[in-house]
């Protein structure tokens, strides 16, 4: 089974700035936004009306982009869907997680929380530290057992710091030519 580490295309849409970080922050309380990323359960009941554009952060006029993706990543663990990626995607991702209503440049999205949660085998995964901090992973291995049918996932392993799916996510995304996202076979990162 091939996994992938799932990337934002940044080099064509930028980057994803969402307007109502406050009341993000309000409604689910500093501490507990700053880990949205590990959430399991539920946050719908707490999510607002949300809406954002993607922004070149690239170059010195940091514009808004006229052109948006498909799919994309919100904090790296969140899926930013379109319409037409979300009736593609959620008969495979229905139960990996929830769908939370989003605006963006105009336009109903998406966000797709994750639930999954699959942790690697330690014995063939390694982290990596920098004067004591993590700093990110150097190697990442995942039982396919423990996959089992889950397509797409995160873990605790990388503090909750990137999506990570199997080749069967990856095909139909692009087999339905949805723009936006890259896919990694290398499952390491640095922070």
């Amino acid at each position: 089974m091939k996994l992938y580490r799932i990337i934002s295309d940044t080099s064509k849409f930028g980057s994803l700035e969402i307007f109502n970080t406050e009341e993000l922050m309000s409604n689910f309380g500093i501490v507990k936004y700053r880990k949205l990323r590990s959430v399991q359960d539920s946050i719908s009941d707490k999510w607002p009306q949300s809406h954002g554009s993607f922004y070149d952060m690239f170059s010195d006029k940091a514009e808004e982009l006229p052109v948006v993706p498909d799919v994309y990543l919100w904090m790296n663990v969140f899926l930013v869907l379109s319409t037409k990626a979300k009736a593609i995607l959620s008969p495979m991702l229905d139960i990996f997680g929830e769908f939370l209503p989003f605006e963006c440049n105009g336009s109903k999205y998406y966000i797709f929380a994750v639930h999954s949660i699959i942790e690697p085998e330690l014995s063939k995964s390694s982290s990596l530290s920098s004067n004591g901090n993590y700093a990110g992973i150097s190697s990442l291995s995942f039982n396919p057992e423990t996959i089992g049918t889950h397509i797409i996932f995160k873990t605790s392993f990388d503090r909750f710091n990137y999506l990570y799916c199997t080749e069967n996510l990856k095909g139909i995304i692009e087999l339905n030519e949805l723009t936006g996202l890259q896919f990694s076979e290398d499952l390491s990162s640095r922070v």
